[in-house]
């Protein structure tokens, strides 16, 4: 009796949930009050977002294996964020903060700052409008941007950007990644150097390279931990 009792209230529910999608999907009004609101996520990431390449996560730390310059091995750190803002910042030589802003259309870089050694969240004064009290400087930079197709380019305040490849697999330390799309950037006011940036859905960066001339700088992603509470990493 038990038993019948559980599947007719499991039957009941999905019935509930399916109503509640069509509900959503015929008027997104509906949703707002309904009783199994919570279960439900209508601001789902799309497959072609990009936000489904950078994700947000706050307290995530990307280790990063270097070749060809000393300072090609860095730690990046995803220290605080919101739903669209984050603050990253890149361990290495010299310690880079930048506030970033992550939107389904692109990713942008609004603020960098070098020699950062503060435990300081400056995402509020940036929402709040202090941004005098900000170390560092504005900055107008696009890494990644929609639509998310091979040949896609555009330009912002210091590289010239395209889209080299779409749907490419790649091998990293910590392993192989599908669906990885690959950002290829040229310095607006430099002859020499093309980078390469590689950005693996629902992770983030992977691979970083820059070709020279003569030599070439690979950073590959070795070692991951998500909110200090579950580590993934190859040896």
């Amino acid at each position: 009796m038990n038993a019948s009792k559980w599947r007719l209230g499991l039957v009941i529910v999905l019935v509930i949930l399916i109503g509640t999608l069509f509900a959503q999907w015929a008027d997104p009004s509906m949703l707002e009050n309904h009783p199994l609101a919570n279960l439900i996520r209508p601001d789902y990431c799309p497959s072609d977002s990009v936000a489904a390449y950078f994700p947000t996560w706050s307290g995530t730390t990307y280790e990063f294996a270097g070749e060809g310059l000393e300072f090609a091995r860095f730690t990046r750190r995803i220290t605080y964020a919101t739903s669209e803002l984050i603050q990253v910042e890149d361990l290495s030589g010299t310690n880079q903060v930048k506030i970033m802003e992550v939107t389904p259309q692109e990713l942008r870089i609004v603020w960098t700052a070098e020699e950062f050694y503060e435990d300081r969240n400056l995402l509020e004064p940036w929402v709040k409008g202090e941004r005098s009290t900000l170390p560092g400087r504005e900055e107008v930079l696009v890494p990644l941007k929609a639509p998310l197709q091979e040949g896609e380019s555009w330009s912002d305040g210091r590289f010239k950007r395209e889209i080299y490849q779409v749907n490419s697999v790649v091998t990293v330390p910590l392993g192989t990644f599908h669906d990885v799309i690959v950002v290829k950037s040229k310095a607006l006011d430099a002859d020499d150097g093309v980078q390469y940036d590689y950005y693996a859905k629902n992770l983030g960066l992977i691979k970083r390279e820059s070709r020279y001339e003569s030599f070439t700088v690979t950073s590959t992603l070795e070692g991951l931990e998500v909110v200090n509470t579950h580590v993934y990493r190859r040896n």
